[in-house]
């Protein structure tokens, strides 16, 4: 018989890790200011060339610097989260038979194109709901904060399709204006990413919350049936 999986140290590492991207996501937006108001000065003195260089050289390097250090920290994090994710649908799968999705369909659906802007939303409102109404019919008062999963998803689309713009942005002549443009952009997607990334912590919190409510009311906990590994 299968075992029910405790969760809590999954949640806290991706939630350390979410936490790490949010430091990473507000660097990269203060940088970015200061290359917009550089850019800015550029543009009001027509500065050229040597001015250029020595103007952007440092806030470009850190800018280098950083956006390495959030590709790196991007994929850890996406593996943690979905390591989390899993395991958390393994869990509830075992109290709730009728889910619609299967456990592995919460790693490999995040890496199809066009299925993965909808397949892990529908899987986590199906497990913020699913879990939510297990808790009730077994007598645990418990609020709906579904919502969450709507805006953090929301804001993982519109931070995804900013990142397409900048690319774009930055393919066409560099020219001052379109530096500006697209560096507006980057500071809007850091701003984005900083509070999808507070969101994603808050709904990891509550979720194991219930999780640990659903472990601790469940017989098998009584029954000592639960796996740590």
């Amino acid at each position: 018989m299968e075992q029910l999986r405790v969760n809590n140290q999954r949640a806290s590492i991706a939630k350390i890790f979410l936490g790490f991207m949010c430091f990473l996501s507000f660097v990269m937006m203060v940088n970015h200011i200061i290359i917009y108001n550089i850019l800015i000065d550029i543009e009001d003195q027509s500065a050229l060339a040597d001015d250029y260089i020595m103007f952007f050289g440092i806030p470009l390097g850190l800018n280098a610097f950083a956006q390495f250090g959030y590709v790196i920290g991007l994929i850890i994090t996406g593996i943690l989260f979905i390591k989390w994710m899993r395991r958390a649908y393994h869990n509830l799968k075992l109290k709730v038979d009728y889910l619609g999705y299967s456990e592995s369909e919460t790693v490999w659906s995040w890496f199809i194109p066009f299925l993965n802007w909808v397949r892990p939303y529908q899987i986590m409102s199906e497990l913020f709901l699913e879990l939510r109404q297990y808790l009730q019919k077994n007598g645990q008062e418990i609020k709906d904060n579904s919502f969450m999963v709507n805006i953090w998803w929301g804001l993982w689309v519109v931070n995804n399709i900013l990142n397409t713009i900048t690319s774009k942005l930055y393919t066409l002549e560099e020219t001052v204006e379109k530096l500006k443009t697209g560096t507006a952009v980057e500071i809007f997607s850091s701003a984005v990413s900083i509070i999808a990334a507070l969101l994603a912590i808050k709904m990891i919190s509550y979720y194991n919350e219930m999780e640990t409510k659903m472990i601790d009311t469940s017989s098998e906990a009584e029954e000592g049936n639960i796996s740590l590994a």
